[in-house]
Order: C-alpha cells, then sequence, then structure tokens
C-alpha cells in the first residue's frame, strides 16, 4: 500500500510539472532584447552625478526561466537599483526600481540605431506628476564586445532634467 502511494504521489507531482511547462507564456522574439541578454555579466564603470566621477559596478542576469533579465546598478550600495527588462507581447519594457523609492515603467522606442536602445516613460508607481524625481528615458549604447554606456534622464519637481551618465568595462574573465 506504502509503495502505491509513492507511486502515485512521484505520478501526480510529475504531471504537475509537465503541465506547468506546457502552459508558459511564449517571449516574444525581439533583436532589442537579444542585443539586451548580450550585456549579462559583471561590468566595473563610473557614474557621472553631480559632475563629480563616482565609480560603481554594474551586473546582467537572466532569470525566470530567460523571461526577463535583471540589471543591478551599484550593487551593494545605499544607492543601489535593479532594473528588470521583459518582453510584453512584441514590446520590450523595463520597470526601474529606483534609489529614490518609486517604480517608473518604460517602453522602447525605435532609434533608427539598433546600437543604442531608447526607453521612454510609459507609467510607474510612488511619483504622482510634478511632486517626485523619477526617471523618464533610459538610453543603452552597446560601444563594442566589452564596454557600454548608459544614460538615465531624470525629470526634477520643478519640471528640470537631468541625466546620470555611466559607462563600463566589462570585469576581467567576462565573455559574451
Amino acid at each position: 500500500m506504502r509503495r502505491r502511494i509513492i507511486v502515485l504521489v512521484t505520478f501526480a507531482l510529475g504531471s504537475v510539472v509537465l503541465r506547468a511547462d506546457e502552459q508558459k507564456s511564449k517571449i516574444e522574439n525581439s533583436p532589442a532584447y537579444d542585443k539586451m541578454k548580450t550585456l549579462v555579466g559583471s561590468w566595473e564603470g563610473k557614474v557621472n552625478e553631480g559632475g563629480a566621477a563616482v565609480k560603481t559596478n554594474a551586473r546582467f542576469q537572466l532569470v525566470s526561466d530567460g523571461s526577463a533579465l535583471a540589471a543591478w546598478l551599484g550593487e551593494g550600495s545605499p544607492h543601489e537599483m535593479v532594473t528588470m527588462f521583459h518582453m510584453d507581447g512584441n514590446q520590450l519594457m523595463a520597470t526601474h526600481y529606483c534609489a529614490a523609492h518609486n517604480q517608473p515603467r518604460m517602453a522602447l522606442v525605435n532609434s533608427g540605431d539598433q546600437n543604442r536602445l531608447v526607453f521612454t516613460f510609459k507609467d510607474g508607481t510612488k511619483h504622482p506628476a510634478g511632486r517626485r524625481s523619477h526617471a523618464t528615458g533610459r538610453v543603452r549604447h552597446r560601444r563594442s564586445e566589452s564596454s557600454y554606456r548608459r544614460v538615465d534622464i531624470f525629470a526634477e519637481r520643478e519640471g528640470r532634467h537631468h541625466a546620470l551618465r555611466f559607462s563600463a568595462k566589462a570585469v576581467a574573465g567576462f565573455s559574451l
């Protein structure tokens, strides 16, 4: 009897795993998302904030069975931020979890240059218009196999904008 229960439980669990695999949503093919995935790995660089160059790091990792790309900036620092890139149908989206405690969502727009990905503000949380600083756009530019540049544009309370510029090189031992 015990053996029969073990066999039935094993069969039931195996069926659940197979069924879960069948229900995965399809990830639309996207050259832009494929380009973002080439950033997987660790990066070291400098961020230009307030006119000063500050050393920092970035890390990219595919998560959730490759359906999302997690990007950390300033990992381990008090100003650590995470951006999650994912497909929503045929649209590449970015949700940025900011050190300013807001979460803007951005959508990819066509920049006309396959090496330059531009995201524009779509919506988000914790930043009513005119009340809080939030990212309004993000530009990622891949310059070579071992370096990249990122520019974040922020809207301030008074309607002013400022840019956070990050340039990085791949950490030694990194390969695409």
